[in-house]
């Protein structure tokens, strides 16, 4: 059970799954995870930081046959092409007659390292595919997960030493499919990541299961917090920080997120339980199997709307994510992508929900939805403890879960003590 609500606790936007329309297809998302917990990808330079050993490849895609080739190289040479936006079918590496054969359901766990081939990562169905753990998502996408127990040198024809792996290693990934009746290709997504190494002794190996179970919360210290945004000379100066966040800054501080997130109850334009969100006008766009260009702008600019009155609404914002990338405004996506990220850390630093005594802060009602959705849950009921707790129970899911806690002490205060009294009776 330890290992399911590890692994939930951090399942998060990681599955930006392709779901508007007919535009999924031959697409994917790539996120990598150690220890079942998420590793965080700089969105600036593309770069993930991974312990030499054992870690796991998750992707999403839609539920249809899609083929994934894989560039994995200690040479940055193919990774600087994909980077530039150079044609992935023209580098000679993704060409025909390249691709490295393996076994079924990556029953070797391996990555193969060749500058000038791929491997080739393909989903047919539940039982023909190359990846070991399989999740049908409510979506209608999937989950896939390529477990790296090894690499394997092409070259030397032998598997390497975690320990002796110090060096970057780049990865390009790269779907296709064919124009018309021909066999010229067409690219249909990419993506490329470089990871760079830590060293792993042989003790944190065996200690990390351990060190992940004293995984300490915190709880947001409102008054350290207010002091720090208002103080113009504090790296926490609220604008600062509302800067960074807009800008999409992957490199803020776990203590900048927590800042940024709760702090935003000092904000001027804090209402907790407002909302812009005209899911009519939303869904009416998202809905259709081939939205136009000007639609897709519309639909950007209704998110924008919604954004003005709940500012960490994820729904919203992974929503407009998937438009910003139809548009091929790539800047923009990855500013979506940072931002989901910067507000879920924040969320999951002070709890996993699992009990009362690790509940989930959160400063508005959205943000439970948005916990619940980024987990891939759906929520049966809703019942109101004493002390300001919000308890959500769960319908059927993965992870054997009942319920997850929510301390709402910010939200409904908001509103003054007799409208706290009212929910709690306190």
């Amino acid at each position: 059970m330890r290992q399911k609500t590890q692994k939930f606790v951090l399942i998060t936007a990681a599955i930006l799954l392709f779901s508007l329309g007919s535009y999924a297809h031959g697409r994917f998302s790539v996120s990598f995870w150690q220890d079942g917990e998420l590793r965080h990808i700089n969105a600036r330079d593309n770069t993930v930081t991974l312990e030499n050993r054992e870690f796991d490849i998750l992707f999403g895609f839609v539920d249809s046959p899609i083929s994934i080739s894989v560039n994995a190289s200690f040479d940055a040479a193919n990774f600087n092409a994909a980077k530039k936006g150079l044609p992935l079918g023209k580098l000679a590496c993704f060409e025909p007659g390249t691709g490295m054969a393996e076994g079924l359901n990556n029953s070797d766990k391996s990555l193969t390292i060749n500058s000038n081939g791929h491997n080739s990562w393909f989903y047919e169905d539940q039982e023909f595919n190359r990846f070991n753990i399989i999740k049908k998502e409510k979506t209608g996408g999937i989950a896939a997960t390529r477990t790296i127990s090894r690499l394997s040198d092409v070259v030397t024809r032998d598997f390497l030493e975690w320990s002796d792996v110090t060096k970057p290693l780049y990865l390009v990934f790269y779907s296709y499919g064919f124009l018309g009746n021909s066999s010229q290709q067409v690219e249909l997504h990419r993506d490329y990541i470089k990871i760079n190494w830590i060293q792993t002794t042989k003790k944190s190996e065996q200690s990390s299961e351990s060190q992940s179970d004293e995984k300490q919360y915190q709880n947001p210290d409102y008054e350290r917090i207010k002091q720090n945004i208002e103080s113009g000379l504090s790296d926490f100066h609220y604008p600062k920080l509302w800067n960074r966040f807009q800008q999409g800054d992957s490199t803020m501080t776990l203590d900048a997120r927590r800042h940024l997130y709760y702090g935003y109850v000092f904000h001027k334009n804090y209402s907790p339980f407002r909302s812009k969100y005209d899911e009519q006008k939303i869904n009416a766009i998202i809905d259709k199997e081939n939205p136009s260009a000007a639609e897709l702008k519309t639909l950007v600019a209704l998110l924008d709307d919604a954004l003005t009155a709940q500012p960490f609404n994820c729904k919203a914002l992974y929503i407009q994510a998937i438009a910003y990338y139809e548009l091929n405004q790539m800047a923009d996506y990855q500013k979506n992508r940072a931002k989901i990220n910067c507000i879920f850390d924040a969320l999951v630093s002070t709890g996993n929900g699992l009990e009362k005594e690790t509940a989930v802060h959160i400063i508005d009602k959205y943000s439970a939805e948005d916990y619940l959705l980024l987990h891939n849950l759906s929520m049966a009921y809703m019942t109101l403890e004493k002390g300001g707790y919000d308890v959500w129970y769960l319908k059927p899911n993965d992870y054997d879960l009942k319920k997850l806690w929510f301390d709402v002490n910010k939200p409904y205060r908001a509103g003054g003590d007799a409208y706290y009294k009212m929910f709690f009776g306190e």
